[in-house]
């Protein structure tokens, strides 16, 4: 996939260096454990979540882990966890593909939108329970997830190192809150279900407040594509070069 306007030589040396740190983190992932529901904490009445943690986890207790957060869209809400089983990085990750995250896929009740209140609960929880990089604490979603996405960054930018969003609406002025967040952009260039000028907005905006964004645009697809981007290396290198 080829980034948007940015500075192709800077992308270039950062995702070099970025999938050395990957390459080596991933020799000794080998294969991820089962997904292992959050149980007995208060914040999971509002969002049920899957976490998965990396091979080796447990055998390296006091050793910090990167965390992505994945954020669902509008179709997979309600109160089944089977239904995001198959979506974001935890599928990757079930496609024979390990990654040295942390992983955690919330649901969002049916009829509902991600609230940033709740999701920085639940991280807060995740954090206390486990052994979480605070420096590299990541979230992405996809359309209803980007906008959560967008809308927890905004709130808690401090919180994250940065952020991946795929086919999102929301206010260009959105941006001006993440001016200090690393964001990249995706969306399919036919969609017509949230218009590519959403994305297009953002970014413009983003770039004019001197923030770090890449936009990311796919011609001829629509409302979709997601699958192709939460399967990219590049997507993962890309996280781990932004610490906080």
């Amino acid at each position: 996939m080829s980034p948007g306007p940015v500075n192709q030589a800077r992308v270039k040396r950062l995702l070099l260096s970025a999938s050395v740190i990957l390459s080596y983190c991933l020799a000794s992932a080998q294969t991820a454990p089962a997904d292992t529901p959050t149980t007995k904490h208060g914040t999971v009445q509002d969002y049920p979540s899957l976490v998965r943690v990396p091979d080796g986890y447990n055998d390296t207790p006091a050793k910090q882990w990167p965390l992505i957060l994945f954020l669902h869209g509008a179709g997979e809400r309600g109160n089944d966890l089977t239904k995001i089983k198959n979506q974001g990085p935890q599928a990757y990750i079930d496609q024979g593909h390990p990654l040295p995250f942390i992983v955690v896929s919330p649901q969002c009740p049916e009829g509902e939108d991600w609230s940033p209140r709740k999701l920085a609960k639940l991280l807060n929880e995740i954090e206390a329970g486990y052994g979480v990089d605070p420096k590299r604490i990541y979230v992405t979603g996809l359309s209803l997830g980007g906008r959560g996405t967008y809308d927890l960054a905004a709130a808690y930018p401090q919180k994250f190192a940065a952020i991946a969003v795929l086919s999102a609406r929301d206010s260009p002025e959105i941006a001006d809150r993440l001016r200090t967040v690393p964001v990249w952009i995706f969306h399919g260039g036919d969609d017509q279900v949230v218009p590519v000028s959403y994305s297009r907005a953002i970014a413009d905006r983003l770039r004019k407040a001197g923030g770090d964004v890449k936009l990311t645009i796919y011609p001829g697809v629509g409302h979709g594509g997601w699958d192709k981007i939460y399967a990219d290396p590049a997507l993962y290198a890309w996280f781990l070069v932004h610490a906080r």
